[in-house]
């Protein structure tokens, strides 16, 4: 029997609403007086990652929309609130391929010893 929902795949086209995608920043600039209700269509699937959000890692559906950053902009949501609309590549559906892990974040730097005496 075949499956009756819509996988996420790589080069496939998916919806999400616009207040779930990050970087809201870039969304919100690029995007005039947008509501909670709003949806962004026509989205290019790239990749899957885990992302940390909130001390929390989340998987992420990383993607391209034409009207932000000319489509050259890299946009993510998390993968519970992206919606496909049109399958990807067959051979690139992303449940398939391993996650991307979380970038590591920079080590914080050393205190001089002298901060470190004054401070106590």
């Amino acid at each position: 029997m075949p499956k009756s929902t819509l996988r996420h795949g790589e080069g496939g086209e998916a919806y999400v609403l616009t207040t779930k995608v990050r970087p809201s920043k870039v969304v919100q600039e690029a995007l005039v007086n947008i509501s909670a209700m709003d949806t962004l269509e026509r989205c290019t699937m790239l990749r899957q990652e885990m992302r940390q959000r909130n001390g929390a890692d989340i998987k992420c559906i990383v993607f391209t929309h034409p009207s932000i950053g000319n489509g050259e902009q890299e946009l993510w949501a998390a993968k519970r609130y992206v919606h496909t609309s049109k399958e990807g590549l067959p051979d690139k559906f992303l449940e398939d391929l391993p996650v991307a892990p979380t970038a590591p974040e920079p080590e914080a730097e050393a205190l001089p010893e002298a901060v470190v005496d004054a401070v106590g």
